[in-house]
């Protein structure tokens, strides 16, 4: 009994620790996240493929519809699904 009592004590120390450090830190951290955050969105786009005849394309849209076309002709072959 006396064991869990310490644990328990022990436990709630950390955790209002971390709630401390929360509040002293909280919002640096959330900068820090923020930036990696659109750093990441940034460099997570297709901005360009080749397409059949080996050429690079750059358009959004053509991009949109090789991508399109490229899916549609892996999953349904012969006009049944191919999952």
């Amino acid at each position: 009994m006396e064991l869990d009592k310490v644990l328990e004590q022990e436990a709630m120390m950390w955790f209002q620790r971390a709630c401390e450090n929360w509040v002293k830190f909280g919002e640096r951290n959330t900068s820090y996240f923020h930036q990696l955050t659109k750093i990441r969105h940034r460099s997570n786009r297709v901005e360009s493929l080749k397409d059949e005849n080996g050429e690079w394309v750059n358009d959004k849209h053509q991009l949109a519809v090789m991508v399109f076309y490229f899916y549609s002709k892996l999953y349904l072959q012969n006009g049944t699904p191919a999952i």
